[in-house]
């Protein structure tokens, strides 16, 4: 499909116009009576000045792409207007009309513009703070807010940017030559497809700005704070409201070493000015993903014509790095963090699995042989960074490590040990524990509940469930061998992770096997089949859909 006005020309394909100094300084004395010195501005599609006059005062003068059409750039100069209507200290870019009135001059069969020059710096060009993170969402959740009221035929059209249409990225991907980043691309698009495209379509619309990147945004200094300028409105478009967030984040976050948190905190910002729904925030993460995949297609697609465009190619690099991290991220994890941190429960339906443990804990039955609430226990001392134990297995000796933890149990007649859900614990000392979503630091909290037991002894389910899945592996302190379940107790939908069992259970398991409440799933693997731990059992809860491991 076209672009409004466009007949076979697109502004996508349509090379910039390309006016000289001397010819752009008669069209601002012809069309706006204005004289002064010139300087380029980088644009996608459009030809920008900045002009300055003798006392100082500053405009920009954009002269659009040929193929750009009248009720689009008519679209801007209302949208601009209402923001400035409905919350007046949004720091837009003010239009000025021609000597003739108008919004719109002509010159050389191309529409001409001229709004106020914003002071500040490129986001781009800035070191990022956390009260510039949350300057930005705030600023968009605001220009959003505003928008909730505004609409204009221009507002829709089918355009390759914007949001919704990301799966267009899917017909670009033969012009991506490395066979690694096809598959990442595949990856998301498959997720977009078939998990994201049809919540999408359900998924508020208003319209949005669609391109906040870093080059469109100003702030106060060259430490930046404070946003001070929201320019470009030609990719605004009536879209997916949360399509505001995305897009601005995966620009945000291209250069951060947490780049989940900092889209968190921008999300937060937005949030508190313009709430987000829950299922919204359930896109943000893959749509964060599919701009980046729009970009780096569009790039490629349009590589040879557009080769010497520093700005078409400016983020094509770290956008390609970015991808790499984001495809080695857990979708739910990341998710989780970005619900958290807008005050949603991270785990749709945790609060629910909870209470109902709580409520019908009287009918669970017991997940060892003998009911742990009759064993006499202790901490097995992981947390403990000084103590034998835990160094022994941070050491990655387990019999070691079981041999001195029997000794204490013996001598203190402890029958059980506890891992606790929460704790801190220095013996998560391989790589499997380094954080993808920030590598300079690494999981150290444990997300179970451990139960420590001679090898071989029984793990029986306390509800009735069925095994979704079966896991084995050899990495270093990973799960060794587990099986996961899945419960559908009244009306409610949950999992158990049961990790470091034998490797027997996973051969006397298949996946579909319905277990009742009390039925055995399995057996403590010892250290050399368990992920070279201790013997123990880690039991994990969880909410989201599970989907199988291997």
């Amino acid at each position: 499909m076209l672009e409004f006005g466009e007949s076979s020309m697109s502004v996508l394909t349509t090379l910039p116009p390309t006016f000289t100094p001397d010819e752009v300084a008669g069209i601002a004395r012809d069309l706006y009576g204005l004289a002064g010195s010139l300087a380029p501005l980088d644009s996608e599609r459009d030809q920008n000045f900045r002009l300055t006059e003798g006392d100082g005062a500053s405009w920009v003068l954009k002269i659009a792409n040929a193929a750009e059409d009248r009720q689009a750039l008519a679209f801007h100069a209302a949208l601009v207007r209402h923001v400035q209507a409905v919350d007046p200290d949004l720091p837009l870019p003010h239009l000025r009309p021609t000597l003739a009135g108008e919004d719109l001059g002509k010159a050389g069969g191309h529409f001409v513009r001229l709004v106020s020059w914003l002071p500040g710096q490129l986001y781009s060009a800035c070191r990022k703070t956390a009260e510039l993170h949350d300057s930005l969402g705030e600023s968009l959740g605001r220009l959003d807010r505003a928008l909730q009221s505004f609409g204009h035929p221009g507002a829709h059209r089918v355009f390759d940017w914007d949001i919704k249409q990301a799966g267009q990225s899917r017909a670009r991907l033969a012009f991506i030559e490395d066979r690694k980043r096809c598959a990442i691309l595949e990856h998301f698009l498959g997720r977009f497809e078939a998990r994201i495209a049809p919540r999408l379509a359900r998924a508020r619309a208003q319209v949005i700005h669609g391109d906040a990147n870093d080059n469109n945004l100003l702030v106060d200094a060259p430490v930046g704070r404070r946003i001070t300028g929201l320019i470009d409105f030609g990719d605004a478009i009536h879209s997916a409201t949360i399509g505001e967030l995305a897009v601005a984040s995966a620009y945000a976050i291209l250069d951060e070493a947490a780049p989940i948190d900092v889209a968190g905190r921008i999300a937060a910002a937005y949030h508190r000015v313009h709430p987000l729904q829950s299922d919204e925030l359930d896109l943000l993460f893959d749509l964060i993903a599919m701009r980046l995949v729009t970009s780096v297609t569009l790039s490629a697609s349009r590589r040879e014509r557009v080769k010497d465009n520093a700005y078409l190619n400016i983020s094509e690099a770290p956008a390609w790095a970015m991808l790499e991290r984001l495809r080695s991220m857990d979708p739910a994890l990341a998710t989780g963090i970005l619900r958290h941190a807008c005050g949603v429960e991270a785990a749709p339906g945790a609060k629910a699995v909870v209470a109902w443990i709580a409520k019908n804990r009287d009918v669970l039955r017991p997940v060892l042989d003998k009911a742990p609430a009759l064993q006499s226990k202790a901490m097995v001392p992981f947390g403990d960074p000084l103590h034998p134990v835990a160094k022994a297995s941070a050491a990655r000796q387990p019999d070691e490590a079981e041999r001195l933890w029997r000794a204490i149990a013996d001598k203190d007649g402890v029958e059980l040990g506890i891992g606790p859900w929460g704790e801190e614990r220095p013996v998560y000392s391989s790589d499997a524990f380094r954080s993808v979503f920030a590598p300079d630091h690494r999981r150290s909290l444990h997300l179970g509940l451990d139960l420590f037991a001679p090898a071989g002894s029984n793990v029986r389910t306390p509800l009735d469930g069925v095994v979704v899945d079966l896991f084995e592996t050899d990495v270093p302190l990973d799960y060794g061998h587990a099986v996961l379940l899945k419960h559908e107790p009244d009306g409610l939908v949950f999992y158990s992770l049961w990790g470091h069992l034998s490797a027997q259970t996973v051969r006397d398991r298949r996946v579909g096997e319905r277990l009742k409440a009390g039925d055995v799933i399995g057996q403590l693997g010892g250290t050399h089949e368990n992920g070279n731990w201790q013997p123990h059992v880690h039991i994990q809860l969880i909410t989201h859909e599970a989907p199988r491991a291997a």
